[in-house]
């Protein structure tokens, strides 16, 4: 217990317990605002947490719980209108820490993209255990996955291949071409036009967001936000009928031929 005491004296000295705080704080405040977050592909993030503190204070910071934390939900982002990739978790420390989070930082900046994250857990981490205390952070219950149909890991790999279908249709179907199936949507001259205008008009924003970021790493990253944010239903493009209404107009067919081929698979999807 003596020893104990004097470690903790020791963390306080060196701003653990700030350092905690902060951690806790700055994820509180992203996803309280029902921002999703994302995984990326940063490794080694513990690694670099223990080398950029201290010599003489590794071996006391080297710690299984922390060191399961930091490299399983260290590299988590959230991402921003115009696809930036911020850290979720990381942010201003006290100084004693800064080095370390400032290289974590890095490596995540480094970093890509390659999930939405689901967790089926509040915690995250393990708080405590015993004397010691642990980096860890709480969802709030609105990002807990509670479908009992799906695992968390099958709701994953789904989003995952809703972002390779997105992209796809991204690629398939130009933005002129969303331009002209938002137009004929809009005169109501298509039947029952009004089931695909709303995932008319976010493919056709998604694509001018797309358009004016140069940058492919933003780009892939409007995707995800888009993924992890759209209504369901909305990433399937090519199998639902916008698809069928784009294909239609990519292959040139006069308006005639779209407006019966539309109806004639609008009868069809409604009966289905």
């Amino acid at each position: 217990m003596e020893i104990a005491s004097k470690t903790h004296i020791e963390e306080n000295k060196n701003g653990y317990d700030e350092f905690l705080k902060s951690i806790r704080d700055r994820f509180n405040n992203i996803v309280g605002s029902g921002i999703p977050l994302f995984t990326t592909n940063a490794e080694g993030l513990f690694d670099a947490f223990l080398d950029n503190l201290p010599a003489e204070a590794r071996q006391h910071y080297t710690c299984h719980a922390c060191r399961g934390f930091v490299n399983r939900f260290g590299g988590l982002v959230f991402i921003s209108d115009d696809g930036t990739a911020e850290p979720a978790i990381w942010g201003n420390v006290p100084d004693f820490f800064t080095p370390s989070v400032t290289a974590i930082e890095k490596i995540i900046s480094k970093s890509k993209v390659n999930g939405v994250f689901l967790s089926d857990k509040e915690v995250l981490g393990r708080p405590v255990t015993g004397e010691w205390r642990h980096m860890s952070v709480k969802l709030p219950y609105e990002m807990i996955h509670h479908f009992s149909v799906k695992t968390v890991e099958q709701a994953i790999a789904e989003k995952r291949e809703e972002f390779k279908m997105l992209i796809t249709g991204l690629q398939e179907y130009p933005e002129e071409a969303l331009d002209q199936a938002v137009t004929l949507l809009k005169t109501e001259s298509l039947y029952r036009s009004e089931k695909c205008m709303g995932v008319a008009e976010w493919l056709k924003d998604l694509h001018v967001k797309r358009g004016v970021t140069k940058n492919n790493a933003l780009r892939e990253n409007l995707v995800w936000l888009a993924v992890a944010t759209a209504p369901p239903g909305f990433c399937h493009v090519k199998s639902t009928m916008i698809g069928t209404l784009l294909d239609d107009i990519v292959a040139g067919l006069s308006f005639d031929v779209v407006q019966r081929r539309f109806a004639e698979k609008m009868h069809l999807h409604i009966k289905v």
